[in-house]
């Protein structure tokens, strides 16, 4: 499995990271055929901004009352899942979904255009952790074999090569 390696032994080893790796418990299973291969890793991990989707939202209410209201004539209209969503309290939007393709949020709000309502499409991103494995090569050049980065469920693991700068001990 991953193991700690000193700042000095990465510093002068070339290194590659192997990532980003969706959860822990998949890295420790690349870790392992990486030390059953011989080379030595370290796990380390980052918080990134992952796309969510497109968020369709109507602009901001005064009070939940009149949010509702609208929400109301939406319903009427045919815009069944949309709700009010009261996290941005004082200000209140109504939510009308959010969509992983562009176009199905165009068409949502042009749906609620209809209506007689403005909309607005955001991108939305969530903060995720993902990990990736510094990998000490023993000489300069070496690669790590491709076969080691297949996983049975089609998991993609992108190579990047760069010199670690991992903060380990």
């Amino acid at each position: 499995s991953a193991q700690p390696l000193s700042a000095s032994t990465l510093a002068s080893a070339d290194c590659i990271s192997l990532g980003p790796i969706e959860d822990e418990a998949k890295s420790m299973v690349l870790a392992d055929r990486l030390q059953a291969a011989g080379l030595t890793s370290a796990q380390r991990t980052e918080m990134v901004d992952e796309f969510s989707g497109y968020w369709v939202t109507t602009d901001k209410f005064d009070s939940k009352a009149q949010a509702e209201k609208i929400l109301q004539q939406l319903h009427e209209g045919g815009i069944s899942d949309a709700y009010v969503f009261t996290d941005q309290a004082p200000d209140y939007v109504i939510s009308l979904g959010l969509f992983s393709e562009r176009a199905r949020a165009e068409a949502r709000r042009e749906a609620v255009s209809k209506l007689g309502f403005e909309s607005f499409i955001n991108e939305r991103t969530r903060q995720v952790q993902r990990y990736w494995l510094d990998v000490a090569l023993q000489f300069a050049g070496q690669s790590v074999d491709p076969e080691l980065l297949k996983s049975g469920n089609g998991d993609i693991v992108r190579l990047q090569t760069k010199p670690c700068m991992a903060n380990l001990e």
